[in-house]
């Protein structure tokens, strides 16, 4: 019950913020064209999480390929 309470709330504070940041700016990245403001933020906000989670993955993947490089080498000798 506590989540669903935490999710309404969250939900209801990025309606508020989206429905108060609507202006119309303009981007500038490697073409120029204008947006919502609210677009903006949440792309910019997308791309960043999308890279951190990448980071973390790959983190992951070459922890586990050194892991699993050294039980390779107990086992041959």
């Amino acid at each position: 019950m506590l989540n669903f309470v935490f999710y309404v709330l969250f939900v209801g504070l990025v309606v508020i913020f989206a429905s108060q940041n609507l202006h119309v700016v303009p981007v500038y990245f490697l073409i120029s064209f204008q947006a919502p403001l609210v677009l903006v933020v949440g792309v910019s906000f997308f791309i960043g999480f999308s890279a951190a989670i990448l980071g973390v993955l790959l983190q992951a993947v070459k922890r586990r390929k050194k892991r699993t490089d050294i039980v390779v080498r107990r086992n041959r000798f």
